[in-house]
């Protein structure tokens, strides 16, 4: 019988993929779940063996339920039974960041979210963030009393209609950042009796929380060194501020309306951004956003919006104070409103940069509104370096402002427009407004959009 000279011939050995991330160290597997949502994070367990568990030992937490309109009573149990488990299974000893985001349309259950909050609390968590809102039904969840005595606490942020009642005894050693965003005070003693006893506090942003209307606000730290404050309700919720916070090195402030507003000991302020929106420029108001920037004369950083900077012109005290570290300038002003800006020019010695950003108009009727300062401000001859123009429009008082500035200017290196047109042919006429005016600094150039 023949035999067969043919080869058999094996087939090809296929190899299976390597799992690289399982073989990675465990700890960099855990900060890797940590970015991941809750839910995420304990799917990883359907992966393999191996993975099975690692979910247990993830220090950061990230919960988030937002239900439809439709209520619907089994995705709400469900959510409400996942993070039990999850909790009930989590085997790490100090949680690193616990996270709940729960909107609804429907009520709350606040014996559930204050039970989740007791639970990371009895694992020294260290930053809390609580986002829950029943806007339907305008419920306030109350907050577990446990939260102001969790002495692990670094970092807490409410947000939402939250019922905050501040217990006699508090004890937050180790918190330095405290966000409080539409929360709802019991009475208005909770505010200043909470940010005292938070001794390293550093960073606060209180924004529209409710329950202080018709108060004084007093925001009091002697290590606080960030805060925004933002009032833009359509309702006035304080009628005066007072900003105590001698190590103070950055103020955020909005209000919708406009109120007296102290701020004492600013000493070591380095940047500042200011808005009032309100319609009104009583004599009062006006003067009182006078003293608030007087009181910043050792800004080196300052944005002023809205409202703020047509009170600088309308008020009947003069802005006396020099601003000798102020470098950066950013104006955002109405069309036609320059008599502010020269002012600032006036007090600020030491100026580099310079934005403007104007609202844009359809029409300008501010033909003559540009006049030259009596006296040319210092910083034209020998900081101000660079300016930058948004929705510069070619209309007459702003290319007297770009020649006034041209003319003075001896150390301006750049000048940089935006005019915001859609029509080419119209940024070219535009453009060549500026182009034909004299530059006293040789080594100024022009740069547009």
């Amino acid at each position: 019988m023949a035999c067969s000279s043919e080869k058999i011939q094996k087939s090809p050995r296929v190899i299976a993929p390597a799992d690289r991330i399982s073989t990675l160290p465990e700890s960099l597997i855990f900060h890797i779940l940590a970015f991941l949502p809750t839910k995420d994070a304990v799917a990883t367990s359907l992966l393999s063996r191996s993975w099975k568990s690692l979910w247990t030992k993830v220090a950061t937490l990230n919960f988030a339920l937002i239900e439809p309109e439709k209520h619907d009573p089994r995705r709400r149990q469900a959510f409400v039974h996942f993070v039990d488990k999850v909790l009930l299974g989590n085997d790490v000893e100090c949680l690193d960041k616990f996270r709940l985001q729960w909107i609804t349309t429907h009520k709350c259950q606040p014996i559930h979210v204050n039970w989740w909050l007791s639970h990371a609390i009895a694992r020294d968590v260290r930053v809390l963030d609580l986002h829950v809102n029943s806007a339907k039904y305008n419920s306030q969840t109350e907050l577990s009393g446990k939260v102001f005595i969790c002495e692990s606490l670094e970092c807490l942020r409410l947000e939402g209609p939250i019922l905050v009642k501040v217990p006699d005894v508090v004890s937050l050693p180790l918190l330095e950042q405290l966000d409080l965003i539409n929360v709802k005070f019991c009475y208005a003693q909770c505010f200043p009796k909470l940010i005292s006893s938070c001794p390293v506090l550093h960073s606060l942003k209180f924004q529209e929380c409710c329950q202080l209307r018709q108060q004084a606000l007093r925001v009091s730290s002697p290590s606080l060194r960030f805060l925004e404050i933002r009032l833009k309700s359509q309702v006035p919720l304080v009628k005066k501020m007072e900003i105590d916070a001698p190590s103070l090195e950055s103020l955020k402030y909005e209000d919708r309306f406009g109120k007296l507003c102290v701020i004492e000991r600013p000493n070591f302020v380095n940047r500042g951004e200011l808005s009032i929106s309100s319609c009104t420029h009583s004599v009062e108001l006006c003067n009182s956003i006078v003293e608030m920037i007087q009181a910043l004369n050792n800004i080196v950083s300052l944005k002023l919006y809205g409202s703020i900077v047509k009170a600088l012109s309308l008020a009947t005290i003069p802005l006396s104070t020099r601003f000798e570290r102020l470098t950066e300038l950013d104006v955002h002003r109405e069309c036609g409103d320059w008599s502010s800006l020269n002012v600032m020019l006036g007090c600020s010695p030491n100026l580099r940069a310079l934005k403007i950003t104007k609202s844009k108009c359809t029409q300008c009727t501010h033909g003559g509104c540009w006049s030259d300062p009596k006296e040319v401000p210092m910083c034209l001859f020998y900081s101000l370096k660079e300016i930058s123009f948004s929705n510069f429009q070619g209309f007459k008082h702003e290319v007297a402002m770009i020649r006034y500035v041209f003319k003075h200017g001896v150390v301006l290196r750049r000048i940089h427009l935006r005019t915001g047109a859609d029509d080419p042919k119209e940024e070219l006429q535009i453009l060549n407004k500026v182009t034909v005016l004299p530059r006293r600094s040789f080594a100024c150039e022009i740069h547009f959009n």
